[in-house]
């Protein structure tokens, strides 16, 4: 793997995917495993509980450090190249310090917390929620560190230590899990707190001498202070913001069936996987891009890749919502339905997963758009944008979960994501002058009829499959070779445009 192939978009995107296709199949496996000992059972919703917080802070931290230091890193280079430097390594001390910080306030608030989740708990329940919840605080200032250092190697287009470092805290995890299956559920933070350090020293070694200079706190607190605007609050407010409908779920344990939780954690697992594998990785590779073509004012190239993204999005996830919505079970059954997971679970479970189906296409998209407005500085229409996204999950959470249960939950999200998508494509749209602003709805309704008629042709002949995995895997497949070669059939423009991504990969190896 050279280093052409992995500066490019294509390259770097298929390199992050391979890798993220690695490293999520472990963490499905691990993933399988719990479903095994537990299936849908109220002391794996506990574990959920205690988790989630923490999990949640993680993720808003990586986020802040991509969308804040990634531009901010760009921008400062293009002026003075040992300033940029300056600001990362205060940044990457800030941060751990500001972690150390967090976690601490966090464990003298952990008995609240966690009241507050489970409302009038019995003893048991709440002691094994505040010991995970307590747990993962470790992990957060060693994150802190890993999403600093990740940030600056992804700015330099050096995407393949973040990717092997996660791979690398994936296969830990699964590993303490498997060997330390006898202290039960408590073998997942354990694994996360041994992954996350080894995964720390993997990329504090692969950084160069950047991190292990001492930072000169003259310079450094200038260049830190020179970015710690108030922009740097505005983005803490809209990642923390936007992870909320994740921990607002969790406030609903006691309005959802036993085992409902978890459902909706398996469910969202599968939701997510290609998600966190393809259009994660197509926007993490572009995102750099992004920020430069802005910042050099080059709007019809950056058009081009931001179309690019989008019907590359299109091509994969309209598929993929025909598949979770017509073949759901089917897929949840050769995933988890083994041990504790019977076949009620799987039911259960798809049943969500075809509510969260529902706007896959978008929130796909919405990771896309998220970047090229972070590229555009434009974070106060994000935080105003963010504010009302959360308000309409809540809304719609109280609206739903007393006749939909678990499944209002994952109504609601659906419905987060599709206004995300739709106020990010106006802030866009208002902000750049493309010149096709009608380019997703076309193309969205071509393959949304497309997969119609995919999906209508294979429901007419399915008389002919006994209904056995293998028929079912026939079915699938069918199903996808109609969809693609319709595609290419009626020479539609993202035919034209996947063609010209694999050209791409293929003179960029």
């Amino acid at each position: 793997m050279n280093n052409k192939f992995t500066s490019t978009v294509a390259g770097a995107t298929i390199f992050i995917a391979a890798f993220g296709l690695i490293s999520k199949g472990l963490g499905f496996f691990r993933e399988i495993l719990f479903a095994g000992y537990f299936g849908l059972s109220t002391t794996f919703d506990i574990y959920l509980v205690g988790a989630v917080l923490p999990l949640t802070i993680n993720i808003i931290i990586l986020c802040l450090a991509q969308n804040y230091l990634i531009p901010a890193y760009n921008k400062l280079k293009e002026k003075d190249n040992t300033l940029s430097e300056h600001f990362i390594r205060a940044n990457f001390y800030f941060f751990i310090l500001g972690g150390i910080v967090l976690s601490g306030i966090l464990y003298i608030f952990s008995d609240f917390i966690i009241n507050s989740y489970l409302q009038n708990p019995d003893p048991l329940s709440k002691n094994m929620a505040l010991n995970i919840f307590n747990l993962f605080l470790f992990t957060i200032p060693i994150n802190c560190g890993i999403s600093v250092i990740s940030a600056y190697q992804q700015s330099t287009f050096e995407f393949k230590y973040p990717a092997i470092s996660q791979l690398l805290l994936n296969v830990i995890v699964l590993l303490v899990v498997v060997l330390l299956k006898d202290i039960d559920i408590y073998a997942i933070p354990s694994g996360y707190i041994i992954g996350s350090v080894l995964q720390f020293v993997f990329l504090f070694m692969k950084s160069g001498k950047l991190f292990f200079q001492y930072p000169g706190l003259t310079p450094s607190f200038g260049s830190l202070k020179k970015f710690a605007s108030a922009s740097l609050i505005i983005i803490i407010l809209i990642e923390s913001i936007g992870q909320l409908y994740v921990i607002s779920d969790r406030f609903f344990f006691n309005m959802v069936t036993p085992g409902g939780i978890s459902a909706l954690n398996y469910a969202q697992t599968i939701f997510l996987l290609p998600l966190s594998i393809i259009s994660i990785a197509l926007s993490t590779a572009i995102f750099p891009r992004f920020s430069y073509l802005y910042s050099k004012n080059l709007n019809t190239e950056l058009e081009k890749v931001f179309n690019d993204g989008i019907i590359t999005n299109i091509i994969i996830f309209v598929p993929v919502m025909f598949l979770f919505m017509f073949y759901g079970d089917f897929i949840l059954k050769i995933i988890f339905e083994r041990g504790k997971f019977s076949g009620t679970d799987t039911i259960i479970t798809s049943e969500a997963l075809f509510f969260y189906s529902l706007s896959i296409i978008f929130y796909a998209s919405y990771s896309i758009l998220n970047k090229i407005i972070y590229s555009t500085g434009l974070i106060n229409k994000l935080l105003y944008i963010t504010i009302f996204g959360i308000a309409i999950k809540i809304l719609f959470n109280y609206l739903l979960v007393n006749t939909l249960g678990q499944n209002g939950l994952a109504l609601s999200t659906s419905i987060s994501y599709v206004f995300f998508f739709f106020a990010y494509l106006t802030v866009v749209y208002k902000r750049l002058a493309f010149r096709n602003k009608t380019f997703f709805f076309t193309e969205l309704f071509f393959h949304l009829l497309n997969g119609l008629i995919s999906i209508f042709i294979i429901t007419q002949i399915s008389f002919l499959f006994p209904g056995s995995t293998f028929f079912f895997l026939v079915e699938i497949s069918l199903f996808l070779a109609i969809f693609f070669l319709n595609m290419f059939l009626l020479k539609n423009t993202s035919a034209q445009i996947l063609l010209r991504f694999i050209k791409n990969i293929k003179l960029s190896g």
